[in-house]
């Protein structure tokens, strides 16, 4: 009775093995959307908004990201991050301000718009398979907005304090393999409001990889091609009482390479 018993065991300890796989990759990332900047210096409340057009936010071209995903039977845990930069020049739409400083609309400005976000996902498949799966879950998402604007002529600057926000995600991930071709996507998303401050946020990644060496699972090298779509909205004061409402989305190719061990 033993031999079997520590055959089960040690199949059991193969099955569930961990496995990481760690995806170091580059893409474009372009805004689309509009963004309002409210203080005292131009009255209470948002009364209008900018489109990127108008506040000069450019695609940002070379995005660096890193992705690690963690799968152990079951469950699979994602870690990722990535910065952007969004800075350019414009002819403001509408009157933006801040708690000092208020510019009119048709001033020609330059404008900066940086963005960090990090996520971590947890999943366990519902449907678990070597050709198809599907898992739901749960996260937390990370992000930071630092917006400044500039007038081009006097140099004065509206310029609300960068935020950060920390919030809980739903996570949903699906997957296909294909012979040497692995097609895999992830959604994560949430609607919250916290201290008065609103938020929603939905990033879907989706990415196919082409195994070159070894195998997924395990120890492996695949080139990665794939696209990211982040849907953002905010409304939020800062600690100055500066009214900031963003409704943006961000997408964009990016290209990796994945290694397994």
């Amino acid at each position: 009775m033993k031999r079997p018993l520590s055959a089960a065991l040690l199949l059991l300890a193969s099955c569930s093995a961990p496995s990481l796989a760690v995806l170091p990759r580059g893409g474009n990332f372009e805004p689309d959307g509009e963004v309002a900047l409210s203080g005292s210096a131009g009255g209470v409340g948002v009364s209008a908004s900018n489109s990127v057009e108008a506040l000069g936010l450019v695609e940002d071209e070379g995005v660096p990201g890193l992705r690690a995903d963690l799968s152990w039977g079951g469950l699979c845990l994602t870690l990722a991050y990535q910065q952007s930069k969004h800075g350019g020049e414009g002819t403001l739409e509408a009157e933006i301000s801040d708690d000092t400083i208020s510019l009119p609309a048709g001033t020609m400005v330059d404008s900066e718009f940086d963005m960090g976000l990090g996520e971590a996902l947890l999943t366990w498949d519902l449907l678990p398979g070597e050709t198809f799966e599907l898992g739901l879950g749960l996260g937390l998402a990370l992000f930071d907005l630092d917006v400044a604007v500039t007038d081009e002529l006097s140099g004065e600057t509206v310029d609300p304090e960068a935020e950060t926000f920390l919030a809980p995600l739903v996570a949903v991930r699906a997957g296909a393999r294909l012979g040497p071709l692995d097609v895999r996507a992830l959604l994560g998303g949430i609607d919250f409001s916290l201290d008065d401050d609103d938020a929603s946020l939905y990033d879907l990644d989706v990415f196919a990889r082409l195994n070159l060496l070894g195998a997924p699972g395990g120890a492996h090298a695949a080139l990665v091609l794939g696209y990211r779509l982040l849907d953002l909205e905010v409304d939020y004061d800062d600690d100055d009482s500066n009214e900031v409402e963003a409704d943006l989305d961000f997408s964009g190719p990016y290209v990796g390479l994945s290694v397994g061990l």
